[in-house]
């Protein structure tokens, strides 16, 4: 009996201390957490875009609740049509904005659908034209935007010109207006310029 008495409190005994051990404080651990936040604040802080911060945007007053909202996913362009509205941002004189409505419509592109797809292609067109120096300008040196982001635009600019009948002179006159407005552009500039109308010219619908 005292045999079975002790053995059940011996067994109690590392129960109670497992359990602690299981509960308590672990500095190593806090530190390790306290670590990843930190790295992915960091990561966060990293992400620029014409030199400033993606929260700079994200805060901004001058830019509407409706277009943060397109770049952080929570509304679908396609669905809402106040977004029609804001296409005219793109050519906005405001240093400060214009980079993050070039950013968000560009991420737009490859979902884009319907009304809003017709709409954005008009006004890609008129971008590359209008703008050539700051499309230039972002793709060359805006890490936030790819290859891929690159070929969208070219995709989207030959769908408004195939919408006309004589599109070949049209695509030629597109080239040829972007490469005029593009002739006090620096090296790399022009490299960006050369592989875009290499897309436009290769463009299968």
């Amino acid at each position: 009996m005292r045999f079975y008495v002790y053995f059940m409190f011996m067994w109690l005994l590392s129960a109670c201390q497992s359990s602690l051990q299981e509960h308590a404080f672990n500095p190593d651990s806090k530190m390790q957490e306290k670590q990843v936040n930190v790295e992915y604040s960091n990561r966060n802080s990293a992400i620029q875009l014409a030199g400033y911060p993606i929260q700079f945007y994200l805060q901004h007053q001058r830019i509407p609740k409706l277009i943060k909202d397109v770049y952080k996913g929570n509304i679908n362009p396609n669905e809402e049509s106040a977004c029609y509205e804001y296409m005219d941002s793109l050519f906005s004189s405001d240093k400060e904005t214009q980079a993050f409505y070039f950013l968000t419509m560009t991420k737009t592109m490859a979902l884009a659908d319907g009304a809003y797809a017709e709409v954005l292609s008009l006004a890609a067109k008129d971008y590359v034209v209008k703008r050539t120096g700051d499309f230039l300008h972002y793709f060359n040196h805006e890490t936030l935007l790819t290859e891929y982001d690159l070929d969208q635009w070219s995709a989207n600019v030959c769908m408004e010109l195939s919408l006309d009948d004589d599109y070949e002179q049209n695509l030629n006159q597109l080239i040829h207006q972007m490469k005029s407005n593009a002739l006090n552009c620096d090296s790399s500039s022009k490299k960006v310029l050369d592989k875009f109308i290499y897309l436009l010219q290769h463009y299968q619908p």
